[in-house]
């Protein structure tokens, strides 16, 4: 029995497999244009950091987003709000790969990582139709979710993190931030002083440092992003630039819809409730001056 493909939905071909664009090259230059066209000045960003993250939560569950986070020391935090996500950094001098694979994991060049939020059960499925061939019986077309391993479904199931999953990636993006805020203290020659001030960065930027949300839907993270070796199933990486207009509140309120809430009533009704109790809790919060915080 031999299967035809109709529509085969997404290419096989990731994004991120194509090779990040060397800089000064016409593709760079084009990409940079592009990304310029489409960010925003960063000052909207810094006028939200009072406002709650349960605010954004609610929000983007609402509106039927995927919510994927990253990690890094506050100087990273701050260029990533300005000028979006640069993939050409991932494994470099300046972040969490310098320490903890002293500089030596090459999956980790030329990516940038997020943790998942939720995904299909069987991994990142892609809708397709099928035209099923029998000798004896007329053709049939099948359509349903396709997984990586080419099984179809016919409806899109989604995965809820446990709170197992979320402690864990609360831990993996903390450590992220203070292995990258003590990346520069490593060449430090005096033993003591390198000590000290790995403790003071490591320990400031793991409590404080923001948890930058990255906002896309289901749809558009099975285009930009595949699964990073390096988490455990925890984490995507794409070798794509993200714009800064893709997060945090000034990601949901640019690319929030009606469609995308109508979607979300459909499909998650539950998620869209948990949204408006995040919401509700986000408020009180940022009211009572804590949303800093929480």
């Amino acid at each position: 029995m031999a299967f035809t493909a109709t529509n085969p939905g997404v290419s096989s071909r990731h994004p991120s497999h194509r090779p990040f664009p060397a800089e000064g090259n016409e593709e760079g230059l084009d990409m940079d244009k592009k990304i310029k066209s489409i960010s925003v000045p960063v000052w909207p960003h810094l006028l939200t950091l009072p406002i709650s993250s349960h605010v954004i939560i609610g929000l983007a569950k609402i509106f039927d987003f995927e919510i994927l986070t990253h990690g890094t020391k506050f100087t990273n935090c701050y260029g990533i709000l300005k000028n979006g996500a640069d993939p050409s950094k991932g494994g470099s001098e300046i972040g969490s790969t310098k320490v903890y694979t002293r500089g030596n994991n090459e999956s980790a060049f030329n990516h940038f990582y997020v943790f998942k939020d939720t995904e299909a059960k069987k991994g990142l499925c892609s809708q397709v139709e099928r035209t099923q061939w029998s000798p004896d019986k007329p053709p049939t077309v099948i359509s349903g979710f396709e997984d990586k391993n080419g099984n179809i479904f016919k409806k899109q199931q989604f995965k809820e993190k446990s709170l197992t999953d979320r402690i864990t990636i609360y831990l993996y993006q903390r450590f992220h931030a203070a292995l990258a805020a003590i990346s520069h203290t490593v060449s430090i020659e005096n033993k003591i002083k390198r000590i000290a001030k790995q403790i003071f960065y490591g320990v400031s930027n793991f409590l404080f440092s923001p948890t930058l949300r990255f906002i896309y839907t289901l749809d558009e993270t099975k285009k930009i992003f595949e699964d990073d070796p390096n988490y455990g199933g925890y984490a995507y990486r794409t070798s794509e630039r993200l714009p800064n207009s893709r997060i945090g509140l000034v990601g949901v309120c640019k690319h929030a819809n009606v469609e995308g809430f109508k979607n979300g009533l459909q499909k998650r009704p539950l998620r869209v409730i948990a949204g408006v109790v995040h919401l509700l809790a986000g408020t009180i919060l940022t009211c009572t001056g804590l949303g800093l915080f929480l």
